[in-house]
């Protein structure tokens, strides 16, 4: 069920970015990432591989107008989802010896094409 919710979710997020960009939904990217101390989530899109700008930094999405498309958020979901990825970044970023067996892909139909380091990720040198 809730799988169902976010694949619905993003792919709508993607239709609208791409009707916006004149772009096929294929050649969108939606990226959700943390650069904050409570590590709340923060999210940005891309066209075919070029992040979208806003002057000099990256074009930052609201939860609720950008990936729901809704004026409003009655179903508390930006709430849930603020607390599940910020508990997430916090796993994945922890300090201890199982964090080398941690790792990031590319994958598409559950094949691994390559394998990707946070820098790729968050775009820091």
């Amino acid at each position: 069920m809730v799988k169902g919710i976010v694949e619905k979710t993003m792919f709508s997020a993607l239709k609208r970015f791409a009707e916006k960009e004149e772009e096929s939904a294929k050649d969108i990217q939606l990226f959700i990432h943390t650069k904050n101390e409570e590590m709340l989530p923060e999210y940005f899109y891309a066209v075919k591989g070029k992040v979208v700008q806003d002057g000099d930094n990256a074009l930052k999405l609201s939860f609720v107008k950008d990936i729901l498309g809704r004026k409003m958020d009655l179903t508390g979901k930006e709430a849930l989802s603020n607390q599940f990825l910020s508990n997430y970044f916090k796993m994945i970023t922890a300090k201890n010896d199982k964090d080398k067996d941690l790792g990031l892909g590319l994958y598409v139909n559950n094949n691994l094409l390559r394998s990707l380091t946070l820098e790729e990720i968050f775009g820091e040198d």
